[in-house]
């Protein structure tokens, strides 16, 4: 099965096209230079139609850089029954 990975970085858009499966393969490797200053929205979705042409992008995985991600913890209380401790 084809897919195609984009990792998003600040300065610029990394993209490998291939095809996973037991014996993965990459078969195009492109990297596509932001340009601007500013919201990273904006400059990434530029950077994107620039590959738009060059990639096929049906089947995208997508990796975020941390500083744009966020994630909460919760630990819950160990439950007896119906009550909570």
């Amino acid at each position: 099965m084809s897919r195609t990975v984009l990792v998003f970085e600040e300065e610029a858009i990394l993209a490998a096209a291939g095809q996973e499966g037991r014996t993965p393969h990459i078969r195009q490797v492109e990297r596509v230079l932001l340009t601007g200053y500013g919201d990273s929205f904006s400059r990434w979705k530029e950077g994107l139609a620039g590959l738009r042409g060059k990639l096929d992008l049906s089947r995208v995985r997508l990796i975020l850089p941390s500083t744009m991600c966020s994630t909460k913890m919760i630990q819950i209380p160990y439950a007896k029954g119906k009550q909570l401790d």
